[in-house]
């Protein structure tokens, strides 16, 4: 029985299997382009979140292409902050043709629900939600992946307190979809639109990056920097506005962060870091730097309102919706506010006014006659008028000779930080300070400026110095006993890259780990410099000699030059004289260090009873030893007239090798 959805609609896809793989739970959330579902997928027995397109985006194959293309870009992306890609494709047994993306189940909520729980949070708090959203938009970024709708909805806080981004390259499929709609549609969340992507419809890493500064003001102040009730107006002030530094609403922010917030917001995306790599050495220096006391310091509200644009009517503050909004090619072009004014003042940005002759209630002069209200009213149209041409030549020439009057940048890149502020300050102008490392410009000393030399600038606008603070040292990690992948990203992740040398044998570290590195843990070197490590072949074989026919004393010499451990054994030989190596195990092929070779030794042919035949004629006794296994030899005395044995070389009862010869005395 399909369970019922939000709705109240009971929802065909819970209890069904998508693709044989893939059983689905419960639905978890429905959005613009898709349902999301709770599923188990049953060849790997784990929970998974399954998206499935909305059928009318299933029925159309070019947002079918594109959605393929993007996920498989999307599953590129590795990071530990990022929602993992695990499988995507399109089920046609199930109706209207199921395409479905597998992600990562991340139990928790999400940003979004903990700005609505806590309306905003500290700074170190912020700091800390940030951190890793940059780190998995750097990862995307340096994969060539560009988000496109980074927003509080998708910022996963998980049960065990880590923090995931998701939906990575599915806003730019969503952005291909024509049903609907029209070319020249741009899809995006218009409160955290990039102004690049308003007008132009085109966006790089720099749109992220200008949605997560709107994502950071909204945790610092919970309030979005530009609201209204319809969209397009949220839209045009993202063009023609600057956003406010969020210290103007929530007084405990520190300038560090409006200088964060500022400068990834900036409305000229030049202006703006180039991608999330170089912001997460900021936010990383930042939560380092940052004293305790502010970083922890409760959240207080300075009473000021979050400014608005005006509002005529459709989108809630805060609501986070999906909108499609004209892409203007003419930056110059205004944005239009809204449609004209019906059914009376209100509606739209015309008012309908009242004209004269509606009695005496229109004007309160319902009494003076016609001709006199004329001529008076061309009266006042001319003092007007002259009025207003002189208000706009005052303003001319305040605005462009006067006090008002732009005045270029000063070049200052290269001076140290005080002599910068100070010609700032000679021409009129605010200095906001900004670090960063910097390999080439010497520490205090000024990196470059935002505007340039030479740009306008307003009396008592601001310049941002991006001041060096020297070349970015980082501590080398302990890499010895990793394996080469785990050394790698280890090296990585502190920002260093590794070189591997020739590998060498080593009898502790097992085969593809690091057996030593240069420079050693703990030592400072510049981001992006090498570290070498010397990587293991393990264990180092050793041929096993060939020790037959030497003797002992040889043999137990030539196992312990080659660490190698004997045992020996003794037998008789009759081939082999005794104390020589009989044979060994094994015999040859390679052995590591320590391990055992056994030797047979030796003890030369068996010995056996030597017959006593002293007394005995020749003859017999002859016959006695030779049975023995001796050889015999006579030396006769006296002729050996009697054949008696008087005398044997080898005393009778003793024991000697078969073959000995045995001479016998015979008389």
């Amino acid at each position: 029985m399909a369970a019922a959805g939000a709705e109240g609609v009971p929802d065909p896809l819970v209890g069904a299997s998508v693709d044989g793989r893939y059983t689905v739970v419960r639905r978890i959330a429905r959005g613009g382009m898709a349902t999301v579902y709770l599923a188990t997928d049953t060849r790997l027995d784990r929970d998974v979140a399954l998206k499935v397109m909305h059928p009318h985006l299933a029925q159309d194959p070019d947002f079918v292409a594109r959605f393929h293309r993007e996920a498989v870009a999307a599953a590129r992306v590795s990071s530990p902050s990022v929602v993992a890609v695990h499988d995507q494709g399109r089920d046609d047994r199930l109706a209207h043709g199921t395409v479905y993306l597998v992600l990562e189940h991340v139990p928790g909520t999400t940003l979004r629900d903990l700005l609505a729980a806590e309306g905003l949070l500290s700074a170190g708090a912020a700091l800390a939600v940030l951190e890793p959203v940059l780190e998995a938009l750097a990862a995307a970024h340096r994969a060539g992946v560009v988000h496109r709708d980074v927003k509080p909805e998708n910022v996963l806080l998980t049960d065990d307190g880590r923090v995931k981004v998701a939906d990575f390259g599915l806003a730019r499929a969503a952005s291909s979809q024509t049903t609907g709609a029209t070319t020249g549609v741009l899809m995006g969340t218009v409160a955290y639109l990039a102004p690049e992507l308003v007008l132009h419809g085109t966006a790089d890493a720099r749109a992220d990056v200008y949605a997560a500064g709107i994502t950071l003001f909204e945790m610092l102040t919970g309030a979005q920097p530009f609201t209204g009730e319809v969209a397009v107006q949220v839209a045009h002030q993202h063009v023609t506005r600057d956003v406010p530094a969020p210290s103007e609403l929530v007084a405990t922010v520190p300038p560090e962060l409006d200088d964060l917030v500022l400068w990834m917001t900036a409305r000229d995306p030049d202006d703006r870091p180039t991608d999330a790599r170089e912001l997460v050495h900021e936010v990383r220096a930042l939560r380092r730097d940052l004293p305790d006391a502010v970083q922890d310091a409760p959240p207080r509200r300075t009473g000021r309102a979050p400014e608005r644009g005006a509002t005529l009517g459709g989108l809630a503050p805060g609501a986070g919706t999906t909108t499609a909004l004209p892409v203007h090619h003419d930056v110059a072009a205004p944005v239009p506010l809204g449609p004209p004014a019906v059914d009376g003042a209100g509606a739209g940005v015309t008012a309908v006014l009242p004209r004269g002759g509606g009695g005496a209630g229109a004007t309160g002069r319902g009494d003076e006659p016609e001709r006199g209200r004329r001529r008076r009213g061309r009266v006042l149209a001319a003092v007007l008028a002259v009025l207003v041409a002189a208000a706009l030549a005052v303003g001319a020439w305040w605005a462009l000779l006067g006090p008002g009057a732009a005045v270029p940048a000063p070049a200052v890149a290269g001076l140290e930080q005080s002599a910068a502020e100070g010609a700032l300050a000679d021409a009129g102008l605010v200095a906001v300070v900004s670090e960063r490392f910097d390999d080439e410009v010497p520490e205090g000393s000024v990196i470059t400026t935002s505007p340039g030399p030479g740009e306008d600038v307003r009396p008592g606008g601001a310049v941002r110095l991006f001041v060096s603070r020297g070349p970015e040292l980082v501590a080398v990690p302990e890499l010895v006993g990793d394996d080469l992948a785990t050394a790698r990203a280890d090296a990585q992740d502190a920002g260093l890259g590794l070189t591997e040398a020739e590998p060498v044998y080593d009898e502790q570290v097992p085969e593809g780990a690091v057996v030593r590195q240069d420079p050693a843990a703990g030592v400072e070197l510049r981001r992006g410099e090498q570290v070498t490590v010397v990587p293991s072949q393990g264990r180092q074989p050793i041929d096993v000699p060939d020790l037959v026919g030497s003797t002992r004393e040889d043999a137990l010499a030539a196992l312990d030059g080659a660490g190698l451990e004997a045992s020996v054994a003794e037998e008789n030989s009759d081939a082999v004289p005794e104390g020589d190596v009989v044979r060994q195990e094994p015999a040859d092929g390679t052995l590591f260090a320590g391990d055992e070779v056994s030797l047979v030794v030796s003890l030369g042919p068996e010995l056996v009873d030597v017959p006593d035949v002293v007394g005995q004629q020749l003859d017999p006794a002859r016959e006695a030893l030779e049975a023995a296994g001796f050889v015999v030899e006579e030396e006769r005395v006296l002729g050996g007239f009697f054949g008696t044995v008087r005398d044997q070389s080898v005393e009778g009862g003793t024991r000697a090798r078969p073959g000995t010869t045995i001479t016998l005395t015979v008389v």
